[in-house]
């Protein structure tokens, strides 16, 4: 006799599913909103985060991301999170991604409070540096 489950799997239509996908991209927001230091940082906390692309044929493919999504939006509102109020950190994964610092810290303080980043998460003892 096949195990009982107590509840069944939950499911969704396909519109609702294209729904859900899509507004947790920001790409249900009205475009047209104010494009803020504030609203970007909500922006990339509800998306996780966006990939740091050095391709750059029409301009670099963050910024193109963030601009189809904040008609306003400006390179400078995403260098003023990252670098001036360290809202945002540059992390390196596979790729360049720049998430939110949720406890409100900047990874340069996690840092200098003796944390490191390592392949396996962070860590309080530097990495090895042998080869």
């Amino acid at each position: 006799m096949p195990p009982k489950t107590s509840s069944p799997i939950p499911t969704v239509s396909a519109a609702t599913a294209r729904r859900l996908l899509l507004g947790a991209q920001g790409l249900l927001d009205d475009p047209r909103r104010k494009a803020t230091p504030d609203a970007l940082y909500e922006l990339i906390e509800r998306m996780g985060f966006v990939q740091i692309d050095s391709i750059n044929v029409v301009e670099r493919a963050h910024h193109l991301i963030l601009a189809a999504r904040m008609q306003g939006y400006q390179p400078r509102l995403l260098e003023r999170l990252l670098e001036r109020q360290r809202r945002l950190f540059e992390h390196w994964t596979h790729d360049a991604s720049p998430p939110g610092t949720p406890t409100g810290r900047s990874a340069s303080s996690a840092i200098g409070n003796g944390c490191w980043s390592t392949p396996g998460g962070w860590s309080a003892s530097a990495p090895s540096q042998e080869k």
